[in-house]
């Protein structure tokens, strides 16, 4: 799964990434916690309630970030790691991810 995509500091824009395994979609409804490492920083659905939301679409992951305090620039090889009940150390989603933050 190939993300890109850009996170406007200080704004409530939403990113939607469809959550697929092999192609196929993934229901994510079961899901427990989330962490996206960008640049060394980790953002974890543990702390930052609001960063991410697996509920409201079931097989998509929105995230919220313009707030999480990234800095400006461009960010290669983020990682997202989703956790369950089966999986209690979580799952690496995806490790090839890029995120540009943005102010405007």
């Amino acid at each position: 799964m190939k993300i890109t995509d850009t996170v406007y500091r200080g704004a409530d824009n939403l990113l939607e990434w469809q959550m697929l395994i092999d192609g196929v979609q993934e229901n994510i409804a079961n899901t427990t916690r989330a962490t996206l490492t960008v640049n060394g920083t980790t953002i974890d659905s543990d702390v930052s309630t609001d960063a991410f939301d697996w509920t409201t679409k079931t097989y998509h992951l929105l995230l919220n970030l313009g707030f999480e305090g990234l800095p400006i620039g461009l960010y290669r090889n983020c990682s997202l790691k989703i956790y369950n009940v089966n999986n209690t150390n979580g799952i690496i989603w995806d490790c090839d991810i890029t995120i540009e933050v943005r102010s405007c």
